[in-house]
């Protein structure tokens, strides 16, 4: 069905609504159900619940057919895992096997087997990997423990989880998954040994390294989190991700975006390097949805008092701050502001202003990767994207909408 326009849905009612309904009390960050650990043999259902999003935002590829039979209870491992690794099978990196790659049985004779063939964008996605288990550790071993460094570990070892998982069953090695990934973007050691793999595939240019710890070595302090969370945002690794190919660019500009955020919520300011400004037609999309969180605002300041309703007027500064800019830069392509958006519900109360406050935050956050359909590979606006992104993320969290391992993907 053709979204309506000028509307406002409601896209945090989904079984899993309740799921994603469990921030913390203080309304920040993502808690994965009753435990903040995730162990890295097993992803309970309701963490990949979570972690899912909200419905009606980007699917990591696309939708795939439930592999539990019907009227069963929690999924089992592999039925989460498996419909993970599809997805991204789907997207190009598991749609493999007529490649020379083996899914199973005995290894292969090494005096007559062909060469693997690297998976496209394999370094990026290896090095996503071993980031997101470098940043998990570190915020694990951090004391004293807080609800948000807990949090935090929970995100990377969902990210570590699908990204791993997706990675072998595509059919890279587990020497290779598993091997210790050098810093992108360093000069090679004269007679070093070469990065695990080989040759880069297309659409793999490393990224320059990040200061602070190396990527071998996890993260000691806050500020050192901080930094190797925000090392995803140099100018090099920016350009990388513009070349990422058209499959991983959401997944990987989602993990970049929620490390923004992580990097705010640590307290650090991210100083974001420069960009292309995003075209017209990308930046009407973001527009559209950024006016329909004002719109919403407007009226969830109405109904709130004192101290509640200040927050409100404050986040409606921000958003109308934001529309500004992207009525900036889409110029002459921008379009009269509507007079109003039809609600998803009636809102007469404090109690349905708050959930309005909700759902037009996650409908911000479910369209920040829009722009991703059509921007040309290689575009250096893909920071504006990760910025954007990054900033809904910000501005939902006061307001209890939960962070997510991939903002703005779903799994199926």
């Amino acid at each position: 069905m053709a979204r309506p326009p000028h509307s406002i849905h409601d896209t945090t009612a989904s079984p899993t609504s309740a799921v994603r309904s469990e921030h913390s009390s203080d309304g920040h960050w993502w808690q994965p159900g009753p435990s903040s650990s995730l162990a890295p043999a097993f992803v309970p259902s309701e963490v990949l619940a979570a972690a899912v999003g909200q419905t009606g935002v980007r699917d990591m590829i696309g939708r795939m057919p439930s592999d539990a039979p019907p009227g069963r209870g929690r999924p089992s491992r592999r039925t989460i895992l498996g419909a993970a690794a599809r997805v991204s099978g789907a997207a190009g990196i598991g749609l493999l096997s007529g490649c020379g790659i083996r899914f199973g049985g005995p290894d292969p004779d090494p005096r007559t087997a062909r060469p693997r063939q690297r998976v496209p964008d394999e370094q990026v996605l290896l090095t996503a990997f071993h980031d997101a288990s470098r940043l998990a550790r570190g915020a694990a071993a951090l004391a004293p423990a807080t609800d948000l460094t807990r949090r935090l570990d929970a995100l990377h070892r969902t990210q570590s989880l699908v990204l791993r998982d997706a990675l072998r069953r595509a059919g890279v090695p587990d020497q290779v998954v598993t091997a210790t990934v050098p810093t992108p973007g360093a000069t090679p050691t004269p007679g070093a040994t070469p990065t695990p793999g080989g040759t880069p595939a297309p659409g793999s240019t490393p990224s320059s390294s990040a200061s602070g710890p190396s990527r071998s070595s996890p993260p000691t302090t806050p500020a050192q989190l901080a930094a190797a969370e925000a090392s995803a945002l140099t100018s090099p690794a920016l350009d990388v991700l513009a070349r990422t190919t058209t499959p991983h660019r959401p997944t990987l500009t989602a993990v970049a975006a929620c490390r923004a955020a992580a990097t705010t919520a640590l307290g650090s300011t991210v100083t974001w390097p420069a960009s292309d400004a995003l075209p017209a037609a990308e930046t009407l999309t973001l527009l559209d949805a950024t006016r329909a969180v004002a719109y919403g605002f407007e009226i969830v300041a109405a109904h709130l008092q004192g101290a509640a309703r200040a927050g409100a007027l404050t986040t409606l500064q921000q958003v109308r701050q934001r529309e500004s800019a992207l009525v900036t830069t889409a110029a002459a392509a921008a379009p009269p502001e509507p007079l109003g958006y039809d609600l998803p519900f009636p809102v007469t109360t404090a109690d349905e202003a708050r959930r309005l406050a909700i759902v037009v935050l996650t409908g911000l956050v479910a369209r920040g990767l829009d722009p991703l359909t059509t921007l040309p590979i290689g575009s250096r606006a893909i920071g504006a994207v990760v910025r954007l992104q990054a900033e809904a993320i910000t501005l939902g969290t006061p307001w209890g909408v939960a962070v997510t391992p991939f903002p703005g993907m779903t799994y199926p």
